[in-house]
């Protein structure tokens, strides 16, 4: 069981997912048809790392393009964990789906995608910052 110290401790969410269709997000208008557009992108993954109070993805690249709607559909594969302030994972999504209520800020993601608008410098747009439930995340050791 997760503790009160784990949720508490929680500056950001690190995200891996596989993306299926990169040709789904627009970079500045533009679809990003082979994923090289998308700032956070590592080889197949996209992994941006959020923080948690502002929704501000703390490894965008602050010369990166200024509109970005993401649209990624990661069904069952992606990865999510809870940092803290110094981005040692601490626990991780215990679910197989994505976690709607906190990447999906611009529709709804049905579990299976993440849907957000990023601003200028990073920022999600519509971000309120998630109230995590002990109950959705395995505590690591």
């Amino acid at each position: 069981m997760i503790t009160d110290d784990i949720i508490s401790n929680s500056y950001a969410l690190i995200v891996e997912v596989p993306v299926r269709n990169w040709e789904d997000t627009h970079v500045n208008a533009v679809a990003d048809i082979s994923g090289e557009l998308i700032p956070c992108r590592q080889g197949p993954l996209w992994a941006p790392v959020i923080e948690l109070g502002t929704g501000h993805i703390l490894n965008w690249n602050e010369s990166a393009p200024t509109e970005v709607r993401v649209h990624y559909k990661v069904t069952d594969e992606g990865n999510y964990w809870l940092a803290d302030q110094a981005l040692n994972k601490i626990a991780k999504w215990r679910d197989e789906y994505v976690p709607d209520h906190i990447l999906c800020t611009a529709d709804r993601g049905y579990g299976d995608y993440i849907i957000m608008q990023i601003e200028s410098g990073g920022i999600i747009k519509n971000w309120v910052p998630p109230i995590l439930d002990e109950q959705d995340w395995n505590p690591l050791k």
